[in-house]
C-alpha cells in the first residue's frame, strides 16, 4: 500500500493505492490520527487506486469516522471500486461512513 497526502480546499486528502489489509492498515490509521492530532477536522480517503480491502480497513474507517465526529469534523471516503464498495455495503459501513462516488463530490 502506498499513501500520499494533499490539501484540496479545506480538506486533507489521503490518496491510498494498493491493498488495505492487516499487514498495513496500521500505517493508514497512523496517517489519519496524525492529521487529526495536527488539527485537521476534514479528511477524505481517496480509494481510487485501492484494489482490495479487508476488515482491517473497515476498522480504520470506523476509527477515523468516530474520531472526527467527536470533534464535529468530517470524514469522507470516495472513489471506492465495485469490490471495495461491496465490502462496505455488506458490512453496513455505507450507513456509518460518509461515502461519495468521486473526489469532486467529496469536496462539495
Amino acid at each position: 500500500m502506498n499513501i500520499s497526502k494533499e490539501v484540496i480546499q479545506e480538506y486533507n486528502v489521503i490518496n491510498v493505492e494498493g491493498f488495505i489489509d492487516a499487514s498495513n492498515s496500521s500505517e493508514l490509521e497512523e496517517s489519519i490520527r496524525n492529521l487529526i492530532e495536527k488539527g485537521s477536522d476534514k479528511i477524505i480517503l481517496n480509494l481510487e487506486k485501492v484494489t482490495y480491502m479487508s476488515s482491517s480497513g473497515l476498522r480504520v474507517f470506523l476509527m477515523g469516522s468516530k474520531e472526527l465526529q467527536a470533534i464535529e469534523g468530517q470524514f469522507r471516503v470516495c472513489n471506492a471500486n465495485e469490490v471495495v464498495m461491496e465490502i462496505l455495503t455488506i458490512s453496513g459501513f455505507n450507513m456509518i461512513v460518509d461515502i461519495r462516488d468521486s473526489l469532486e463530490e467529496a469536496l462539495a
